[in-house]
């Protein structure tokens, strides 16, 4: 939820800007998924 406020309030700034939040907010997705695997890990 937190991510969707905030990627709305970028686009306000700029159209352009815009794009590279979204990029960063598919990563954050990505990366926590990633640290759960290596927590599942031995």
């Amino acid at each position: 939820m937190a991510r969707t406020a905030m990627a709305e309030r970028q686009p306000n700034d700029g159209g352009d800007i815009a794009e590279l939040p979204s990029d960063r907010v598919k990563t954050l997705d990505a990366a926590p998924a990633r640290t759960t695997t290596m927590d599942h890990r031995p």
